[in-house]
């Protein structure tokens, strides 16, 4: 999964890119990702940017939840940006099948 290609259609240049993975009957406990280099990124570049992108086909039962928002069952390929980088969040998979989901941090 090139992240040249998620880069080039955000205009964003990235700085911390991951895979994460939800198994069947799982659930991660509301929370927010630690950035060991959050200081450093904010001096250099200002303002830091989150992204996720939906790597599975859509698949019931399995959800990303933020504070006001959840995405369910979306395309494969759909990218969505973050309100903050630092916002909280959530998931779950009451699915059968592992569930993917491609998370883009980098600045403008």
């Amino acid at each position: 999964f090139p992240v040249t290609i998620i880069s080039e259609i955000i205009q964003v240049n990235p700085l911390r890119v991951f895979i994460s993975e939800v198994f069947p009957g799982k659930i991660v406990p509301y929370h927010w990702d630690v950035e060991d280099k959050e200081e450093e990124w904010l001096k250099q570049y200002g303002m830091l940017y989150r992204y996720v992108c939906c790597i599975d086909k859509p698949r019931p039962a399995s959800v990303l939840v933020f504070d006001k928002e959840a995405l369910y069952y979306n395309k494969q390929g759909d990218i969505f940006q973050w309100d903050s980088y630092k916002d909280y969040h959530s998931a779950a998979n009451g699915g059968e099948f592992p569930q993917y989901y491609f998370h883009f941090l980098g600045h403008k």
